[in-house]
């Protein structure tokens, strides 16, 4: 996430990062709504009722309201919260997941790596900008032969196992913008690691993209 020109933001739900709109990255997620007290009279969880000595908390996730058994304070860096905050357990199954790629999957998309580009039977470094918004791809050989894939655009994908390992990456409809000009349509993409001693920066890049991806595509 970008954090150029950001801001904190605290309210009762906890204090949060904000950034302009045009920086924000596609991974974060939209807060939920939060159950309002008087529809929440039993823990979702466990189903006890609220009283003066149990009571009730909202999951910052889900919004949904939950005992002091049934939530604890968690990281949630899908909604730029600076601090752990309460969630349900559920929850914080995935954001245990998320947090796992923002500390590792992130930093080796935004590091780069060499691939195998099949289209153009050409090897070009690959790279997740900071805003994690757009992958650069750029020949070595021509820095002017570059492609620009906007992460949204990717509306399809396949990952295919050669040599017993998963080294190829099919992105079968994508818009990609071509030398900074404009975007040429839905077509496919096949990103291959490479052989020999980047090999296994190539596929370990492949693999956290194909993570990504996946996390882009679930939304919750």
């Amino acid at each position: 996430m970008s954090i150029k020109e950001s801001r904190l933001l605290k309210d009762k739900k906890g204090t949060r990062i904000v950034v302009r709109k045009e920086d924000e990255s596609p991974f974060m997620l939209k807060e939920s709504q939060w159950i309002p007290d008087s529809r929440s009279l039993n823990c979702s969880n466990c189903q006890l009722r609220f009283t003066t000595i149990r009571r009730r908390h909202h999951c910052r996730r889900c919004g949904h309201c939950f005992c002091d058994s049934c939530c604890r304070s968690y990281p949630l860096i899908r909604m730029a919260f600076v601090d752990a905050v309460l969630q349900c357990y559920k929850c914080i199954e995935k954001s245990k997941y998320e947090l796992d790629l923002f500390k590792f999957s992130f930093p080796c998309l935004e590091a780069g790596a060499d691939l195998y580009v099949e289209n153009y039977d050409c090897i070009f470094f690959a790279k997740l900008t900071a805003s994690q918004r757009t992958v650069i791809l750029t020949d070595p050989q021509n820095s002017l032969h570059t492609e620009t894939i906007q992460v949204t655009a990717i509306q399809s994908f396949r990952e295919t196992c050669v040599s017993d390992q998963c080294s190829l990456l099919d992105l079968l409809a994508v818009e990609v913008e071509f030398e900074g000009c404009a975007v040429l349509g839905r077509r496919a993409l096949t990103l291959v690691a490479v052989s020999g001693h980047q090999r296994f920066i190539s596929q370990s890049w492949l693999r956290n993209l194909l993570k990504v991806l996946k996390l882009l595509q679930s939304q919750t």
